[in-house]
């Protein structure tokens, strides 16, 4: 069985530099984080989240390696909003 506690995603997100939201009642984008000089939030799937649990991967990983994604812009920062 495999355990993370959630508040370890928004940690990472704080511990780089940005601002972490979590609310469990989104379905498909618990999980929001907004980085200095973008407006938006950058919405993180629940998929996303879950690939913690499944795959083994890293909550940390994750999370830096989608930051990283963003500043390098190879991502769309105009998110509309998704439930």
């Amino acid at each position: 069985m495999v355990v993370i506690e959630p508040e370890a995603f928004c940690q990472t997100a704080r511990s780089q530099n940005c601002e972490a939201e979590l609310d469990h009642d989104k379905e498909g984008y618990p999980l929001r984080v907004t980085m200095q000089g973008f407006e938006e939030p950058i919405p993180i799937s629940r998929q996303l989240l879950a690939r913690a649990a499944f795959e083994f991967a890293s909550p940390k990983w994750l999370i830096t390696a989608s930051i990283e994604v963003v500043k390098r812009g190879y991502a769309d920062v105009e998110f509309e909003e998704r439930q």
